[in-house]
C-alpha cells in the first residue's frame, strides 16, 4: 500500500516537473544573429523575371544558441541602377531587386522554432560579378517550443555571391545578420 502511494506521488512530481519545464511564459526576446548559407536558384515564377532560391543556413544568436533553417525566397530584377558594398568591401553597382515573397523556418535545437514571412525587401544585384546585397523585413507568424505562437518582426541584411545565371539556374553563398524582437504569449 505504501509503495503504490509513493509511486503515485513520484509520478505526479515527474509530471509537474515535465510540464513546468516545457511551459512557455509571456516574454519579449530581442535577439541578434549572424549566419552563413548556400542556396540554389529554382524556377518558381516564370512570368516575372528575377530569381527564386531555396536557402539553407546555420549560425549562432546573441543568446549563444546555435540555429539552422531553410527559406524559399523570390526577388525580381529591375532596370533601375543601384549601388551597394559587396562581401569583399568593394563598392559595386547593379540593378534593383524587389521582393516577391519569402518564407522561412529557423530552428534552435532544444529551444524552439520560428516561422517568418517577408513583408518588405529590396536589394541590388551585379550581373557581371554575381555579387548582391538584400535588406529584408520579416513578420514572425508563429513558432514552437519557447517560441510557441510567437509574433514580432525581424530585419535581415544579406551579402552574397551568385555563381551562374540566376534567371536560368545557379547557386550562391551568402552571409547575413539579423535582428529580431520576438514576443511570446
Amino acid at each position: 500500500m505504501k509503495t503504490r502511494h509513493l509511486g503515485a506521488i513520484l509520478a505526479a512530481l515527474a509530471a509537474i516537473v515535465f510540464v513546468g519545464s516545457t511551459a512557455s511564459f509571456a516574454a519579449t526576446f530581442n535577439i541578434t544573429a549572424n549566419a552563413k548559407g548556400t542556396s540554389a536558384t529554382v524556377a518558381l515564377d516564370l512570368v516575372q523575371p528575377g530569381y527564386a532560391n531555396l536557402l539553407s543556413y546555420t549560425g549562432t544568436d546573441s543568446t549563444g544558441h546555435a540555429f539552422w533553417g531553410q527559406a524559399a525566397v523570390q526577388y525580381n530584377n529591375g532596370v533601375s541602377i543601384c549601388t551597394f558594398t559587396a562581401i569583399g568591401g568593394v563598392s559595386e553597382s547593379g540593378t534593383v531587386l524587389t521582393l516577391v515573397a519569402a518564407t522561412a523556418i529557423t530552428i534552435e535545437p532544444g529551444v524552439g522554432k520560428l516561422f517568418t514571412q517577408a513583408s518588405a525587401g529590396t536589394g541590388c544585384f551585379n550581373s557581371t560579378t554575381g555579387d548582391f546585397s538584400i535588406s529584408q523585413t520579416d513578420t514572425i507568424v508563429g513558432g514552437g517550443g519557447t517560441y510557441a505562437n510567437a509574433t514580432g518582426t525581424e530585419t535581415d541584411t544579406f551579402l552574397g555571391h551568385d555563381v551562374g545565371n540566376p534567371t536560368s539556374g545557379s547557386f550562391s553563398f551568402e552571409k547575413f545578420s539579423s535582428s529580431a524582437s520576438i514576443t511570446t504569449p
